[in-house]
């Protein structure tokens, strides 16, 4: 590769001692997009960078509507439980950071929606719940007996009244050796 740069994982390249993860001394990885280097992101390019995460959440946001609109015109919408959260929150310049890669509290934010066939309406709640809630909640929705302790609690209270008392604290893990 031309530019004194070298690909993680091409293997061998002239001029040094083959390091871990196919780099080799002296030599700095390929440019990545989140940063870019160390220190303040350009301007321009954190716009470019929000305006594309921007873009992909209102793209998964067009076809989720298209699934649901789809599943009400075949009546299943009637007998089917959604659930949609996403894996982690995502910094955008905030505080000077970009991606996930703390336990910051905005680090670790998710969405998380939950529709359950005859809901008169949707509801929002600022209880802290964690992923391990969802597949406790879907048992207990769909009327099952819990198989086994688990780790998370059903949120069919929580869905009942968004408002109740809930958890006061929440677990989250980063980077996990």
């Amino acid at each position: 590769m031309g530019g004194g740069q070298a690909s993680i994982g091409a293997g061998p390249q002239p001029g040094g001692p083959r390091r871990r993860g196919g780099l080799q001394r002296g030599v700095p990885p390929v440019a990545r997009p989140l940063p870019p280097r160390p220190g303040p992101m350009p301007p321009s390019e954190a716009e470019k960078l929000r305006h594309g995460y921007l873009a992909s959440v209102s793209f998964a946001d067009g076809i989720v509507g298209k699934i649901l609109k789809k599943m009400s015109a075949l009546g299943l919408d009637k007998n089917t439980i959604v659930v949609i959260w996403g894996d982690h929150g995502f910094k955008l310049g905030d505080h000077g950071g970009w991606a996930k890669h703390s336990n910051v509290e905005l680090d670790i934010h998710i969405p998380l929606i939950i529709r359950v066939p005859g809901m008169s309406a949707p509801l929002r709640t600022d209880a802290l719940v964690e992923t391990v809630d969802i597949y406790p909640t879907l048992i207990d929705i769909a009327g099952l007996d819990q198989p086994h302790r688990l780790e998370g609690v059903s949120l069919v209270p929580l869905i009942s009244e968004p408002n109740r008392v809930w958890k006061e604290a929440v677990f989250a893990q980063y980077p996990r050796y």
